[in-house]
């Protein structure tokens, strides 16, 4: 060694000889070759360099390590226990300095068996005019072969097969590795193919071929195919709705169908071809509920597209005349129900303009009125807050449509409120759910214990008249029917008992409408007090089942409109229910405290109009003060307008 000083620190240099980059060993044993040089090599010419030669990532069994002088040569003994298949190798060198280096790696092959090669379908079995043809290999791992289709004997020039490049593959880890190959074929009945490989090391295998026979009709065009908007589920008590489209089509005849053939499609924007689209399902049935696209559920009001497609057998499909429907849209909706007669009504949300004339919503037998605090009008448009009188001369159910939130979430048109004067005003509920009428008319509260209205009021078919006095927490203001009485569990009755639910529960139901007695000016805003939210949840806690208070009574008389945890004042009430000292000729003082005046000018001294009738008529849900239009009554009519 030269007694010269100088510094080593740069790594030593490899090169690989043998095997070359891609070789195919088939039997021969293999040797590995390589030469490595130091990088300082005038002032390291006594220094030794260790080497390891390593393949598949690890050492070659009893050839771990060894000793060279730069710039010799290695050759490694005869290698010949490799597995079938593809393998990578490298060399590993180290000076004495501790530098070292790995060189690049190179791939061989050892193919000394062969590949094995099978068909599998199609089988003599009728395909489509661009069939899958399916055929298996097995072999060394990761070794390459190239592949020829051949039908009736000629070489297919147009395929494709996943992970195919240039018509080459690979044997896959598995000990045997199936493959698809897709290609259009001419018209022909019978017919015949199978699949030519050649490996890497020239060897070709062709199996005896298959027959199939080609099918190319298709079943025709779906018919009457329909798009319609899923209808929500309404019940007296609540109304639930999610959007979704009910798709309906006819039957296609005939034997050549598959076992499950309609594909549905579904887009939100106008297709070319079912390539464009999203794939529904596919079904053997007529008819499907779509409720998802994209993964997410449908918008409401958003434009959809459907297509409906029949397959035969082998997957053909009339691809020129694809049945499609659109644009269709979903809608939030709710079903009005009347009862013969005279109802209460109201709509929880602004309407379709396209449904939201009177008689669109309530019938064009109907008829309907709005009373706006002076006078009786006969609406051009039915509103969300405004309650409605709704004549209909026999039972009617109808479903309405209801206009879809803004995307931007920016609803200041969704908005609906209403200035009230004092007097009797029709309001209608503004939820889909039932809610607190304190919740609904927080927009009219004027304190924590003092509202703007004194009484809130309704009608039913079934119950007659009642409601509530929100100040006193009373509840029986005229004379209703069952609904004072009925001790069952109202939210499971069937029948509609709105004032059973607004006098025991506190709930004002969706649907309904209602008079509020405003005693000073105020703001009907519903939204501002969230009782329009359906996303709000009742609090059932509140409630008991039965609607009957079972603890806090006082002396026999029920705290209506409170639940029992909640405290009855009983300095406000009668503890006989029944007035002592303040009566009017007989008539109790409905809603009122003994120490609370009563107001004689607003109610009949005998509980029954006396003066502002109109040809027998009661003048309903109206104070005396309240003139009667006589030309919107019928003579007939008792007790209802």
């Amino acid at each position: 060694m030269s007694s010269d000083p100088y510094s080593d620190n740069q790594a030593p240099t490899v090169t690989l000889i043998s095997p070359e980059d891609r070789l195919v060993n088939t039997g021969a044993p293999l040797n590995f070759s390589f030469t490595a040089d130091n990088a300082l090599d005038a002032q390291c010419k006594d220094q030794n360099l260790t080497y390891e030669v390593d393949i598949d990532g690890e050492p070659i069994e009893g050839l771990d390590f060894g000793t060279m002088r730069p710039g010799e040569c290695i050759q490694t003994q005869d290698i010949t226990n490799l597995s079938e298949g593809a393998h990578d190798w490298s060399v590993y060198i180290e000076d004495e300095a501790g530098n070292n280096v790995t060189s690049d790696s190179r791939t061989f092959y050892v193919d000394k068996n062969g590949l094995r090669v099978s068909l599998i379908s199609p089988n003599n079995e009728h395909v489509s005019a661009s069939p899958i043809f399916k055929f298996r290999v097995s072999g060394g791992t990761g070794l390459p072969f190239n592949y020829t289709l051949i039908v009736d004997d000629e070489e297919v020039k147009r395929s494709t097969c996943d992970g195919s490049d240039n018509n080459t593959l690979e044997v896959g880890k598995d000990s045997a590795t199936d493959y698809s190959i897709k290609a259009p074929v001419p018209d022909c009945e019978d017919k015949t193919w199978t699949i030519k490989i050649t490996d890497c090391a020239g060897n070709s295998y062709e199996p005896d071929p298959y027959h199939f026979l080609l099918d190319t009709a298709d079943p025709g065009r779906v018919e009457n195919l329909s798009v319609r908007d899923t209808p929500g589920e309404t019940q007296w008590l609540y109304t639930h709705d999610s959007p979704g489209l009910y798709v309906s089509w006819d039957a296609k005849a005939g034997g050549d169908l598959a076992s499950t053939p309609y594909d549905v499609f579904i887009s939100d924007s106008e297709p070319h071809s079912i390539e464009d689209m999203e794939k529904v399902k596919s079904t053997s049935n007529t008819s499907l509920l779509i409720e998802k696209y994209g993964g997410k559920p449908l918008v409401y009001g958003k434009d959809y597209w459907v297509a409906v497609i029949a397959r035969s057998k082998v997957g053909n499909y009339n691809k020129c005349f694809v049945a499609i429907c659109g644009p269709v849209q979903t809608y939030e909706d709710m079903n009005i129900t009347l009862d013969p007669g005279w109802n209460m009504k109201s709509v929880p949300k602004r309407l379709l303009d396209s449904n939201s004339s009177p008689e669109s919503v309530f019938g064009k037998n109907s008829t309907v009125l709005y009373w706006n605090g002076t006078s009786w009008e006969v609406p051009k448009t039915i509103e969300p807050c405004k309650g409605y009188w709704v004549y209909s001369p026999e039972a009617f159910e109808n479903n309405v449509k209801f206009k879809p939130i803004p995307s931007d979430n920016e609803s200041k048109d969704m908005t609906d409120s209403l200035d009230f004067a004092p007097g009797w005003q029709m309001i209608g509920s503004t939820s889909m759910q039932p809610v607190a009428w304190s919740t609904t008319l927080a927009s009219l509260e004027s304190s924590n214990t003092d509202y703007k209205f004194s009484n809130l009021i309704t009608y039913s078919h079934n119950e007659g008249w009642n409601g509530v006095i929100p100040g006193l927490g009373l509840t029986s203001i005229t004379n209703g029917s069952e609904s004072m009485t009925f001790n069952g569990d109202l939210n499971n009755d069937s029948v509609p008992r709105p004032i059973g639910m607004l006098q025991n529960e506190g709930l004002m139901v969706p649907g309904q409408g209602y008079w509020v007695f405003m005693s000073k000016e105020g703001t009907y805003n519903p939204s501002a007090s969230d009782g329009t939210a359906d996303s709000i949840p009742i609090d059932n806690s509140l409630t008991d089942n039965s609607a009957v208070d079972n603890g806090n009574t006082d002396n026999g008389t029920k705290d209506v409109g409170t639940a029992d945890s909640i405290p009855i004042d009983n300095s406000l009430t009668d503890n006989s229910a029944v007035d002592n000292e303040n009566t009017d000729n007989g008539t109790k003082d409905v809603g009122t405290a003994d120490s609370i005046p009563i107001d004689n000018s607003l109610t009949d001294n005998s509980a029954v109009d006396n003066e502002n009738t109109d040809n027998g008529t009661k003048d309903v849900g109206t104070a005396d003060s309240i003139p009667i239009d006589n030309s919107l009554t019928d003579n007939s009519a008792v007790g209802t307008v």
